[in-house]
């Protein structure tokens, strides 16, 4: 299974999530991230992101979940995905041809607009708790099975 991340800013009681224009997830609220390439470490690989899709530097992160996604009609769509918060970065948020960066107040989020997955564990992340968790999806993308349990530890 592929090594993926997924990285959210944080700053106050707001969250950087970003409106994804193109590709996989288009038309979803998610934070930033994406594929590990060949060689690279998770963390390298979110650091890269940060610079490709909102152009910033970051700093200082810490993994909250660790989360597997499956798509049985696709498996190239398969992927482990490491899930990072951000509190300090260099640089402001700017849209690109993959994304436009929107902060949303914490407490508001419309958990319509994101992946159906993300109303399970998302608040679960947000209460700083360490999270694990499986999920499947059908052929359009829809939530079919999940579980989600809080860890001790991510490795």
């Amino acid at each position: 299974m592929r090594k993926s991340t997924l990285c959210y800013l944080q700053k106050d009681n707001k969250i950087l999530l970003t409106y994804k224009k193109r590709g996989f997830g288009k038309g979803r609220m998610n934070g930033f991230g994406g594929k590990s390439e060949q060689g690279e470490s998770v963390e390298q690989c979110i650091e890269r992101e940060g610079k490709e899709e909102i152009g910033i530097t970051i700093l200082d992160y810490y993994k909250t979940a660790i989360l597997e996604f499956t798509f049985p009609h696709n498996r190239d769509w398969d992927q482990e995905v490491h899930v990072y918060f951000c509190q300090r970065w260099e640089g402001k948020p700017k849209e690109t041809e993959e994304v436009i960066p929107i902060w949303m107040d914490i407490k508001k989020l419309d958990y319509t607009k994101m992946w159906s997955d993300d109303i399970y564990w998302f608040p679960m992340v947000l209460d700083r708790k360490l999270v694990k968790g499986k999920c499947e999806f059908d052929e359009n993308q829809n939530l079919v099975k999940y579980s989600f349990s809080s860890a001790n530890r991510l490795d």
